[in-house]
């Protein structure tokens, strides 16, 4: 067993095992009490994650006389929802790159419906008054190798053309700056992703990170890290690991793993030297129902009655609202711009059967990390996966 730095575990001793978004919330309400016994709704959402709130705020603004029911087993928020590293992206597609490759005929569309469900998420927030310590800082995307700049010009340029607003910043100047459908089972896998938290920093560590603007930021590694502030000016830090176990296994104690806590620890002190003997006091996991387009799906079955959307591969916390929208519009028989777009009427690929689906996924994870460490070169292996537009990711 490799030896552990101690310096690393100093850094790491008065952390929790506790999720930092839901900790010690005073806004927190009671929880109801269990549902026993039948009722009859006009419609019934499994899930209190985003995509089920956001399908029932916008069920009743969209029908104010319809009966909605919210079923969670645990706490709202207990799954991916609430395990999330503090970031609300405008992408539906997981990224632009993603987007372009597997939907091109359609990004012009997709980019507007992204970036018009962003705007209606903070004007969400701001009619109803929630207290969610909602920033719109921008985000910025970092090349940490030069092989990560390939391609980063062109996308700025593209996506400036289509109305988003995006400017590239060369070195000079930055230095200025459970399963409810099993047929639906073969198109996801659960990888777990894991955060950490600072304690706050104070005004000197704030002056000597130059963080003035605040964005978002995350590196254009293959296996790559995301880091934001919180109003109180924590830094949360994630990434890197995504950790598949053996026949999809989910459990409350994988929601814990400090080998990665351990080594999202040293590259953050790689990162920002300058805060070397700085405290963690949250960190936690979640498992990301990953699919192979990197985007998420939609289903109808039971007579067109039940609709499920899946997928988000990570990028979920602004694009469950727009997959809430969806899942309404499939319900009640639009044809509309969201529905007609292939994204919704087509579904990923599948992953292969255990225990292949095992071994793809590890030989997937050992190439992307060859990848970043051969200049981002892809091999074979993830040259066969381009073509058949299969993928692995987080």
């Amino acid at each position: 067993m490799a030896t552990i730095d101690p310096r690393i575990v100093r850094h790491l001793k008065d952390a929790q095992p506790d999720l930092y978004w839901l900790d010690a919330d005073p806004l927190e309400p009671s929880a109801h009490s269990a549902l026993v016994g039948e009722i009859e709704v006009d419609l019934a959402i499994v899930g209190a994650g985003y995509t089920g709130l956001w399908t029932a705020l916008l069920a009743k603004e969209k029908h104010p006389d319809w009966r909605v029911v919210i079923i969670e087993m645990r706490e709202t928020g207990a799954g991916a929802s609430g395990r999330n590293g503090g970031f609300c992206n405008y992408s539906l597609t997981h990224g632009w790159t993603n987007g372009k490759r597997r939907f091109p005929d359609e990004m012009g569309i997709i980019s507007r419906l992204g970036r018009e469900n962003l705007e209606a998420i903070e004007e969400t927030i701001k009619k109803f008054n929630i207290q969610c310590n909602w920033e719109w800082t921008g985000e910025l995307r970092v090349a940490i190798e030069p092989w990560q700049l390939e391609g980063m010009r062109e996308e700025a340029e593209e996506r400036n053309r289509i109305g988003d607003v995006v400017e590239f910043l060369d070195k000079d100047a930055i230095q200025a700056f459970p399963t409810l459908q099993k047929n639906l089972k073969k198109y996801v896998v659960p990888v777990y992703d894991y955060q950490i938290v600072t304690e706050p920093l104070t005004a000197e560590q704030m002056e000597s990170i130059g963080w003035g603007e605040r964005e978002g930021i995350s590196d254009s590694g293959h296996q790559f890290h995301y880091y934001r502030l919180t109003d109180d000016n924590c830094i949360v830090w994630g990434g890197w690991d995504a950790i598949y176990n053996f026949r999809g296994r989910v459990a409350r104690e994988y929601e814990f793993r400090p080998e990665t806590y351990v080594k999202l620890v040293d590259h953050f002190l790689k990162t920002f030297p300058q805060l070397e003997g700085i405290k963690f006091t949250h960190a936690w996991g979640g498992a990301i129902d990953t699919c192979t387009r990197f985007s998420p799906f939609w289903n109808l079955s039971k007579d067109k009655r039940v609709v499920s959307v899946l997928g988000y591969t990570g990028l979920g916390v602004a694009a469950t609202r727009f997959g809430a929208q969806v899942m309404l519009d499939l319900l009640d028989g639009e044809d509309n711009e969201r529905t007609r777009l292939s994204m919704v009427r087509k579904r990923p690929l599948p992953f292969p059967p255990e225990p292949f689906r095992f071994f793809f996924i590890q030989i997937t994870r050992w190439s992307i990390n060859r990848a970043d460490e051969n200049g981002g070169k892809r091999n074979l292996w993830l040259r066969m996966l381009d073509r058949l537009g299969l993928g692995f990711d987080s």
